[in-house]
């Protein structure tokens, strides 16, 4: 997340676009954030179902999250010329 945060969304962000994408997907890891936040806490009080439910919801959280960025990403990928499109290529590689 700290690579998208301190890279893609300042490149994204010099896109010109009408979308409030990037906005949502930095919601999208605080979200994640708060989410793993509780699965730690499950598993430093070794409380299982505790975690099976956290678990399930940072996995479905990611999932969501994937699939929006790559959205965004190819969206982008269509907008950007030259060097930004090379470095998001580079990027998405990772």
């Amino acid at each position: 997340m700290a690579v998208e945060e301190d890279i893609v969304f300042p490149l994204l962000e010099t896109v010109p676009s009408e979308s409030p994408a990037i906005a949502e997907v930095k919601v999208e890891h605080e979200v994640i954030r708060r989410a793993m936040g509780a699965a730690e806490d499950a598993i430093l009080a070794a409380d299982r179902s505790l975690f099976k439910k956290v678990h399930a919801e940072l996995a479905a959280e990611l999932s969501v999250h994937t699939k929006h960025e790559n959205q965004l990403l190819a969206y982008a990928m269509e907008s950007c010329l030259g060097a930004k499109r090379e470095l998001l290529i580079k990027i998405a590689r990772l």
